[in-house]
């Protein structure tokens, strides 16, 4: 239990850090000179920082003192050992007290999958039931409707109600630059006429 605690309090800390975690996974170009590593940590940001001082703060004062500062990096330094103690038992699959990437990609599932799975589990048991599925498919089936629809708004000039592969591309490359052309709410539609309804996955 304590094992499963610790894995799942380190996925709820690093979810935020999901993105620069997974390209760690992928092979690091060779860099060039006085540049660096592709995926090397840079240390903590603003963000994460501003979160942990928000706990430091025990008496209140909202300021941190000396002495909340050097009990807070304490237990950050126990946390961050007990981590990885419980990492390596979960993980080192070839026992050889440490992890490589192969090893540590259940991890990064794991975060990735966290914040997901959280907010469609009601109950808490991060077992997901057949109701929360039912109604996660809703959700992601509505919101696809509307994606689609918002797209074909937006990028299919010539109407055939398809996105060609010129067109494709073009969406593609606005998305990456921050125009997503999916964004929107739900029931959206195309020339006054309603997306196509995506069928629900087989019942297993």
């Amino acid at each position: 239990m304590k094992t499963m605690l610790i894995r799942v309090l380190a996925a709820t800390l690093a979810i935020g850090l999901a993105g620069q975690v997974l390209a760690e996974q992928k092979q690091a170009r060779k860099p060039t000179p006085g540049s660096r590593r592709r995926g090397q940590p840079q240390g903590l940001n603003p963000g994460m920082m501003f979160f942990m001082v928000r706990q430091m703060d025990s008496n209140g004062n909202a300021t941190i003192e000396e002495e909340e500062l050097n009990k807070a990096f304490a237990q950050f330094e126990a946390d961050a050992a007990e981590l990885h103690t419980n990492l390596l038992a979960w993980l080192d699959k070839n026992k050889d007290g440490k992890l490589d990437n192969k090893e540590m990609i259940p991890f990064y599932k794991a975060m990735r999958m966290f914040q997901p799975v959280r907010a469609v589990d009601q109950n808490r048991d991060m077992k997901l039931q057949a109701n929360e599925l039912d109604k996660a498919f809703t959700q992601f089936s509505e919101f696809c409707q509307s994606y689609n629809d918002r797209l074909l708004e937006r990028f299919d000039k010539n109407g055939d109600g398809k996105l060609d592969k010129a067109e494709a591309k073009n969406a593609k490359k606005q998305q990456w630059r921050g125009g997503r052309g999916g964004r929107g709410g739900r029931g959206g539609k195309r020339n006054g006429a309603p997306a196509k309804k995506l069928d629900a996955p087989p019942k297993k």
